[in-house]
């Protein structure tokens, strides 16, 4: 009994030893770095684009190395409302209001995925929810991701589109697409680091 319960113990140490040495199979957790990374957005007021960015937000991943590439197995990303920045002052302190991200109440905006889907060629569709002034409705984003040769360095771009008024952004008057456009394009480009914890 001895010996047997030797062998089993031996072969559960190797066993781990081989998994921790072997580590290519694992998820790993990826982090965007905010001061190389973009998280943007096209509006439209009076007919016209303007371009905006949010300058504080964090984005964290989990990547599942595949036999030639990473999977993106999960995102979450968390933006900072009251950094909003449009380039025109006068605009950007009025989205702060109640009328619009209402920030003294929900500071935060959120997006989790669910499920993501692989498209090949580096591109990946991510179904997930987005929880913006109290509402949460699913959103899908389309992602492409490109690694740098050592696998500890990467870059994740992606686009959505959302309808404000279906998160209560705009009211009053404001709820009215006449003076505001009801689409935002979302876009960002991101620098992604592994994380080793």
């Amino acid at each position: 009994m001895k010996l047997i319960a030797a062998i089993v113990v031996a072969g559960f140490l190797g066993l781990s030893c081989s998994a921790q040495a072997d580590t290519s199979g694992y998820a790993q957790r990826w982090v965007a770095h905010p001061d190389k990374s973009v998280v943007g957005f096209t509006a439209t007021q009076e007919g016209a684009e303007f371009d905006g960015q949010f300058d504080r937000f964090s984005v964290s991943l989990v990547l599942m190395p595949t036999d030639d590439s990473l999977g993106i197995l999960e995102i979450n990303v968390g933006i900072q409302l009251a950094s909003v920045n449009t380039y025109y002052k006068d605009r950007d302190d009025y989205l702060l209001q109640q009328d619009w991200f209402y920030i003294d109440m929900w500071p935060e905006a959120v997006f989790s995925s669910t499920t993501i889907r692989q498209l090949g060629d580096n591109r990946f569709v991510a179904d997930g929810t987005l929880s913006l002034k109290g509402i949460s409705k699913d959103i899908e984003v389309d992602l492409e991701l490109m690694l740098d040769e050592n696998g500890e360095r990467g870059r994740l771009t992606g686009t959505a589109k959302l309808k404000r008024l279906d998160f209560g952004v705009g009211q009053g008057d404001w709820a009215s697409t006449k003076w505001v456009g009801d689409e935002v394009n979302i876009k960002f480009d991101l620098r992604i680091l592994r994380a080793f914890e």
